[in-house]
């Protein structure tokens, strides 16, 4: 399986000690109030999820285990595999700075996101185009598509 380009473990540390605002919010509060925020803008703009990519199944995989099922359970095993860091919060920090990164490249709506894969020979990236389609989030997507232009 090809390795995909993502923040370095380092970096994310970084944003956790920051996340964590000095030991005074426990990794469990932390984790439930970026889950609690991303559910109450996916109820207001269903399509923010496309703004994750390849890391939205990691966040979905977090709604789901903090109780919100309402986007549904179908997660992509291959893609969390490729985003996973083994921590919870990492993955989720992950998540954050892409979503940053894209909204920041104009991609907050696009489901298709550029995404690199690092060669094991150490030639260039394999740069490819990700399409995320979450067919739960593109029915609510549907359904709003009116009231959000």
């Amino acid at each position: 399986m090809p390795t995909l380009y993502k923040p370095t473990v380092e970096s994310l540390e970084s944003l956790k000690k920051e996340a964590f605002q000095g030991g005074a919010v426990s990794s469990d509060e932390w984790r439930a109030k970026v889950a609690s925020g991303c559910v109450q803008l996916l109820l207001a703009s269903p399509q923010q999820y496309r703004s994750y990519g390849p890391f939205w199944w990691q966040m979905k995989r977090e709604l789901l285990a903090q109780g919100y099922s309402q986007f549904g359970d179908h997660l992509d095993a291959e893609l969390l595999e490729l985003t996973e860091y083994g921590d919870p919060v990492l993955n989720l920090l992950a998540c954050i700075v892409h979503a940053n990164w894209a909204i920041e490249q104009g991609l907050i709506y696009s489901s298709r996101h550029p995404v690199a894969f690092i060669q094991d020979d150490g030639s260039e990236p394999d740069i490819q185009e990700y399409v995320l389609i979450d067919e739960d989030l593109e029915i609510r997507t549907a359904g709003t598509a009116n009231e959000n232009r």
